[in-house]
């Protein structure tokens, strides 16, 4: 009977160990995790962000999120300049503290390139009314790039002053 009894006595015990070591390495598992949780939550609200549209003489316009108080200098590999871009106007030490507009001109002494102009928007940023911008960039799609300045005076609305500032912006 003795024999017996240590048997059973010896499994509640193992068992009674087993239950306390499973239990507390729970309790330590679920106190690790809401220490990381916390940890995470203060440096993400340390690290606020700002969004940025860019619009202009870019490769990639649209809105960019960057961190609170990065430099602008940092966000142009990301928006990629045009060839013609004027960027003398704009500080590149520029700290981004708030959600910001920059307009990015084209400068006005480098002439762009027809087969360049991908977008409505391309006519717009040179001084282009976007009716005639419309206009004018579904006859140069229809023709496939392929346009004579003849061809532009015959567009209805471009005028005098529209063929001044798309001669002296645009290359044929």
């Amino acid at each position: 009977m003795k024999t017996k009894h240590k048997k059973l006595f010896f499994i509640g015990l193992t068992f009674l160990v087993s239950s306390c070591l499973l239990l507390s390495s729970i309790g330590i598992n679920k106190l690790v995790r809401k220490k990381k949780i916390n940890k995470e939550d203060k440096n993400n609200q340390h690290k606020k962000v700002v969004t940025i549209k860019i619009k202009g003489a870019v490769f990639y316009p649209g809105e960019y999120i960057v961190e609170h108080g990065s430099k602008f200098f940092n966000l142009l590999p990301r928006i990629k300049l045009k060839p013609n871009a004027d960027i003398t106007k704009i500080d590149n030490n520029l700290i981004l503290e708030k959600d910001l507009t920059i307009f990015i001109p084209f400068s006005s002494k480098a002439k762009m390139k027809l087969k360049d102009i991908k977008k409505v928007d391309d006519l717009i940023n040179i001084g282009i009314k976007k009716s005639i911008a419309t206009k004018l960039f579904n006859l140069i799609k229809t023709r496939n790039w392929n346009i004579r300045w003849e061809d532009i005076e015959k567009v209805s609305g471009i005028g005098v002053k529209t063929m001044r500032i798309l001669k002296e912006k645009i290359q044929l």
